[in-house]
């Protein structure tokens, strides 16, 4: 729904397709520089790919992914209760410090 109405529609179809091609411009070498707990999200059907994904997972130190199962790219919307448990838990949970083979992946 726009209030734009659906003749709006191909302007924000073409800002969305130029969004998915040079967008975002974060590195996995940017991410590095993170030095806290991350939790990275993506759906099990989801547009993004797996190899992507694990990059962003890899290039943060501290993370923990979330493969969020029956969602696609939307999977707030998708399943809501499972992401805000996942999320809430996530926040929730003591931080360890680095290295100290609790939250972080590697």
């Amino acid at each position: 729904m726009s209030p734009d109405g659906p003749q709006h529609f191909p302007v924000v179809k073409a800002k969305l397709d130029r969004m998915h091609h040079e967008e975002p411009t974060v590195t996995v070498a940017d991410l590095a520089g993170y030095p806290g707990p991350a939790l990275v999200m993506v759906a099990d059907d989801d547009e993004v790919r797996v190899e992507h994904t694990l990059a962003l997972r890899d290039g943060l130190s501290q993370s923990q992914l979330a493969v969020v199962p029956g969602t696609i790219h939307g999977l707030l919307a998708d399943k809501p209760d499972l992401c805000n448990r996942l999320i809430i838990d996530f926040l929730t949970e003591p931080i360890e410090p680095a290295g100290a083979g609790g939250n972080g992946h590697g």
